[in-house]
């Protein structure tokens, strides 16, 4: 007796042979992107806890669109979801964060020197999460316009004069600092 008819034995429905299938795929799909899309993750938050919980958001996303996410755009729709997600995620911290460098500003005299150190990676710390993405995606994962378009979801022409307006914020954040 094969599989599935030991499972329509069993009284189990003919979806569920399907969403099985789906799961099937959709782990095959995870087990060959997720090295890609963790570090992209990491590119963006520079943290490996940050990153991986990012990934994992995004596939669980993705296992709850079902059919709505075509199976050739996943990588896509993986990477504009984990762009949202660290944006949701920023907007939720944002609070925290004035009030702990309030905090801190009052306890701690400033350093002017320690101001002018910066690096590249701080610099785009610095960026905004979409402008930090659009350039992942254009000098890290080498996409095209159009690509970075797809997982912005953004005309290719908006994705081309953000990632040159994001090349220009980060010229001068680093020549700001020199």
């Amino acid at each position: 007796m094969s599989e599935n008819e030991a499972i329509a034995i069993r009284g189990f429905p003919a979806a569920h042979r399907a969403g099985s299938d789906r799961i099937q795929r959709l782990g095959d799909w995870y087990a060959a992107e997720h090295e890609r899309l963790y570090r992209f993750a990491y590119l963006l938050t520079r943290d490996q806890g940050s990153a991986q919980d990012l990934v994992q958001d995004a596939f669980i996303k993705i296992y709850r669109a079902g059919a709505r996410v075509d199976t050739q755009g996943l990588s896509a729709y993986a990477r504009r979801t984990i762009v949202n997600l660290l944006r949701s995620g920023l907007r939720r911290r944002s609070a925290e964060r004035r009030v702990l460098q309030q905090l801190n500003a009052e306890r701690l005299p400033s350093d002017p020197d320690h101001d002018s150190r910066i690096d590249v990676r701080r610099a785009l710390l610095m960026l905004a999460v979409r402008d930090r993405a659009c350039l992942a995606l254009r000098y890290y994962e080498g996409f095209s316009d159009g690509e970075i378009a797809a997982v912005l979801g953004v005309s290719e022409a908006a994705a081309k004069k953000r990632a040159q307006r994001a090349q220009q914020r980060l010229r001068a954040l680093m020549s700001k600092e020199e």
